[in-house]
């Protein structure tokens, strides 16, 4: 899907000053803890040091699609890329998911894993 279809119109400048002005105003008006105007070399070289300590290491993202929970489809896509990754697995497996829930069969077996 093209980004265009998620806009109204373009943007402008005018709309960037008038939306500058919006979040100045709000922040004035909250307790809100963290500074907007910064030094953007000082902020590019945090961020430069932040991303030089991230471990670059090959991913790859699986899903399945939530209406195969509706339609009792019991062995998706990532339980079996999952399995399959823990029949072969070497040293360590690293999954990063804020709703990944184990069934209680497979409590076990993650637990003998380490």
């Amino acid at each position: 899907m093209p980004i265009a279809v998620l806009a109204e119109r373009p943007y402008t400048e005018a709309d960037l000053r008038e939306t500058r002005e919006t979040v100045r105003d709000w922040v004035a008006e909250h307790d809100y803890p963290y500074p907007l105007e910064r030094d953007v070399a000082a902020l590019n070289a945090e961020l430069t040091s932040i991303r030089d300590q991230v471990i670059w290491a090959p991913g790859r993202i699986v899903w399945d699609d939530p209406a195969a929970i509706e339609d009792g489809i019991s062995d998706g896509t990532i339980l079996k890329d999952i399995q399959g990754k823990i029949a072969t697995l070497q040293k360590e497996l690293l999954i990063e998911s804020a709703y990944f829930v184990m069934r209680e069969e497979s409590i076990d077996t993650v637990k003998d894993l380490q």
